[in-house]
């Protein structure tokens, strides 16, 4: 970029010359461009995994959460009943 600008404030460059070199500029940016989607994609799809990971995770975590919330209460229930008849 800085040759072209170079010779572009120089007039040193033909017509037919600049564009080549514009082309060939914007091909290479075109390039950088495309690379960086590239990786921009990947980094996303790296994200999305990880938090499909995380909310399976979560989800299981709820769940033995919800079993151990029934399984106390049951065990309340269970000793509640034992210190009644205890009581009586």
């Amino acid at each position: 970029m800085e040759e072209f600008k170079q010779k572009m404030a120089n007039n040193q460059m033909a017509g037919e010359d600049s564009q080549i070199l514009l082309g060939e500029i914007q091909g290479k940016l075109g390039s950088i461009d495309a690379l960086i989607q590239g990786e921009e994609e990947q980094q996303n799809k790296l994200l999305r995994a990880a938090l499909e990971r995380r909310r399976k995770r979560r989800a299981g975590l709820q769940e033995k959460a919800k079993h151990l919330e029934e399984k106390k209460e049951a065990q309340d229930e269970k000793y509640g009943r034992k210190l009644r008849a205890i009581k009586e």
